[in-house]
């Protein structure tokens, strides 16, 4: 659908192995260095994708998004990225895929390096049993909109921080505060400060939701070679990532560091009453942002991992 809106696809760009991790480096073609310094990171997973938008290797690209593979590596490169609500654009065709209750946040969006060019490039993306056309406003009066200002991930200085979270830089809470008095300032919007404080779990409430959809497992993406490829990914054996990390310290392993921790991860047990009550706390969560944005309201908010 992309080349018959008159796309012309130049290439695949870089990512993280099994696109999991943020910042995009393999054991195929290295790491991606961030174009306006070679020395930082482009962010992931998708990153090789910003980093070539950035570069004007591109005018705009496609990415995937299941914890900030989209929203990340735009931040990194200095460009816009749009992580669309869940079913507007297709997954199908993604590795690795989610068929289970993690296809509700994976998800396939733009990055351009114009904001301007968010919107056409979603409209040619959108679809489900053919084109989805919507339009948006481009007059908006600003003063009707409701804007919410997140600063912090549910840490404060009178209550301690977790340690699933690190606390804000002050850079990037100044830079907010730019964008909300601007909006008070220019714009006559009326912006409410809130604090969140069940987004210091935001990591452990992503795991659990992420482990116990029903999906394949890391380890199991990992034992798949030249000679199971017609086999089903959900029959495969699950690697043992303890001999896989034993092996990548003596540089013997196939995998990168960080898809072997978390093949490990993924290996830990947890408590059934723990899992239940980081359910529950994602299940309240999201709801508490729905409500929030109840009408037509913006939430201004760091995504930091």
């Amino acid at each position: 659908m992309y080349e018959g809106s008159g796309a012309i696809i130049i290439g695949l760009t870089n990512t993280s192995e099994l696109a999991m991790w943020w910042e995009s480096h393999n054991p195929v073609y290295g790491y991606t260095c961030n174009p306006y310094d070679l020395r930082c990171i482009v962010g992931g997973s998708s990153g090789g994708e910003a980093a070539s938008v950035a570069s004007a290797c591109s005018v705009m690209g496609i990415g995937s998004d299941i914890g900030g593979s989209i929203r990340m590596p735009a931040f990194f490169n200095g460009v816009f990225g749009h992580k669309p609500s869940p079913f507007l654009v297709p997954n199908k065709g993604q590795f690795p895929g989610a068929t289970t209750q993690s296809e509700l946040y994976l998800g396939l969006g733009p990055i351009c390096r114009y904001a301007d060019d968010l919107e056409p490039m979603l409209k040619c993306m959108a679809f489900k049993d053919g084109p989805i056309d919507f339009d948006v406003p481009l007059n908006y009066d600003m003063s009707k909109i409701k804007f919410i200002s997140v600063e912090d991930d549910g840490w404060s200085q009178f209550d301690g921080w977790s340690v699933f979270t690190s606390p804000i830089s002050r850079e990037l809470k100044l830079a907010q505060r730019r964008v909300v008095n601007f909006l008070e300032s220019a714009c006559g919007a009326k912006v409410e400060r809130k604090e969140i404080m069940l987004l210091r779990y935001s990591l452990p409430i992503w795991m659990a939701i992420i482990n116990n959809n029903g999906d394949p497992k890391f380890s199991q993406f990992c034992s798949s070679t030249k000679d199971n490829t017609d086999v089903s990914v959900y029959d495969l054996p699950l690697k043992n990532m303890y001999m896989e990390m034993l092996k990548r310290l003596i540089g013997k392993s196939d995998h990168s560091t960080y898809v072997i921790i978390t093949g490990m991860m993924e290996r830990i047990p947890m408590a059934k009453a723990s899992l239940d009550q980081l359910l529950a706390m994602g299940k309240e969560l999201r709801e508490y942002i729905h409500e929030l944005l109840e009408g037509d309201t913006i939430l201004i908010y760091h995504l930091i991992l």
